[in-house]
């Protein structure tokens, strides 16, 4: 959905695993198929840090780490993480980027639950992003 953000890009639409893989798609198999559709692209995969403080318990962590330098950003209403923060949760401070801006109060989370719910979201995400929500029936939408 970020390619509805977005007014051009090269790698966008991201391609998508198979739907008929035999195991869940992982953030690793999207960031290999972009690798392998746009080698010399420079990556970044963007967390809340409620995310990223999570990613060694992610399906081979070190890999997504290595083929994206994540960037995080700080939840509405709490704290920015710090340095220590990032080293207490095992990651490497040279593949992490703090951005301690505000950002909407959207969690992506939330989104889904509602979109799975009938739910609108309408007001929450940009109306490209809601419109391609709908005309893709992503989670429900």
């Amino acid at each position: 959905m970020a390619p509805s953000t977005r007014s051009t890009s090269a790698i966008w639409p991201p391609p998508r695993p198979p739907s008929n893989a035999p195991r869940p798609s992982y953030t690793l198999d999207t960031l290999l198929a972009l690798r392998g559709a746009n080698p010399h692209a420079e990556m970044f995969l963007v967390l809340g840090w409620d995310a990223a403080s999570q990613l060694r318990s992610w399906y081979r962590p070190d890999e997504v780490l290595g083929l994206a330098p994540v960037i995080v950003i700080t939840r509405p209403g709490r704290a920015a993480p710090t340095i220590d923060d990032v080293k207490t949760a095992g990651l490497d401070p040279a593949r992490v980027i703090l951005c301690p801006r505000p950002t909407p109060s959207v969690s992506g989370s939330e989104l889904r639950r509602d979109l799975m719910a009938g739910r609108p979201v309408a007001g929450r995400v940009p109306d490209a992003v809601e419109h391609y929500i709908a005309t893709h029936h992503i989670y429900g939408g």
